[in-house]
């Protein structure tokens, strides 16, 4: 809700888009760039599209750096949703942080980091020069090895594999074969070449890259994380019912709400993001008489009702 500065700059690009592309279809659409024109024109305008100049680059106004830096934010972007997606985990569900790895070491000024951090619904964007110290090592059993030579053991012998820590057993490995005692009581002997050592993504967290950018989204979700993720689906919700009741995006609207307990307390603690979000002048828990639109959804299996109305002017 409200007129940020982001909405404002947002409506500037596009207004300044708009004219200079009624402008280029001119000569190829009169018609269609006319009434474009005509409805974006100020009093200090031409009357007609057709009595404007045509439009030159700027190459003053190209910033090359600028370019650079979004297109490298885009594809952080586009590998953090893949990461999320992955790990089955919405995206209205904020999440602590992303680390990223670029192969040039690319950097990214602060305005741009913070749109990442809003794409991606991440409290931090982290740049890393290489994702070697967040990495684990990981071992697995080398079935090709093992099967010949223990036959229906290396089932077992895998498990016992999986089960070891990988640093270690690597360290105990390099001295030699090492027994392993499986759990049917038996005792095989492990080689080196009966083990695959690799790097993977630590607990909690899910890796994802391409063309030589790699990142790591750490999708652990503590109690306050769980708890701003309620706070945006509730607020989604409202707003899917201002859309059922037929209010105008513009609408002011007076909100009661009741049911489940948490779902009411994180209402009631954050008021004021809640009011600014579905514009929403007044805001109460308990029924309404005086209610224009009711309705009771489910987040998360817990059951909230809202009650909206709209405010009449004057």
């Amino acid at each position: 809700g409200g007129m940020g500065e982001d909405k404002i700059a947002a409506y500037s690009t596009l207004y300044r888009v708009l004219v200079d592309l009624s402008k280029l279809l001119a000569p190829f659409v009169p018609f269609l760039s006319e009434a474009i024109y005509l409805r974006l024109r100020t009093d200090a305008d031409p009357e007609s599209v057709h009595i404007c100049r045509y439009p030159k680059p700027d190459g003053a106004a190209r910033d090359e750096e600028l370019e650079k830096a979004m297109d490298l934010a885009r594809r952080i972007a586009s590998l953090g949703h893949q990461a999320r997606h992955q790990a089955q985990v919405k995206v209205r569900q904020p999440l602590s942080r992303v680390i990223v790895s670029s192969p040039d070491g690319g950097d990214l000024p602060q305005e741009v980091l913070d749109l990442l951090k809003t794409e991606l619904n991440v409290e931090e964007v982290l740049l890393v020069p290489d994702l070697s110290s967040y990495m684990r090592t990981a071992a697995a059993p080398n079935f090709p090895a093992l099967g010949p030579r223990l036959g229906r053991a290396a089932q077992a012998a895998g498990k016992w594999i999986e089960s070891q820590d990988p640093d270690d057993l690597r360290a105990r490995l390099a001295d030699g074969p090492v027994t392993a005692g499986l759990a049917d009581g038996t005792k095989v002997e492990i080689a080196k070449d009966d083990v695959e050592f690799f790097t993977a993504a630590p607990e909690g967290f899910v890796l994802s890259g391409e063309g030589g950018l790699s990142l790591l989204l750490d999708t652990r979700i503590d109690d306050r994380l769980r708890e701003k993720g309620l706070l945006r689906e509730i607020v989604h919700r409202i707003q899917l019912l201002r859309k059922e009741a037929g209010f105008e995006v513009t609408d002011r609207i007076r909100l009661a709400y009741d049911g489940d307990q948490e779902l009411c307390r994180i209402l009631e603690e954050n008021g004021d993001f809640v009011r600014a979000e579905v514009l929403a002048t007044e805001m109460s828990r308990g029924g309404s008489s005086d209610c224009e639109y009711r309705s009771s959804v489910e987040i998360e299996g817990s059951p909230v009702g809202f009650c909206l109305s709209r405010v009449k002017e004057g």
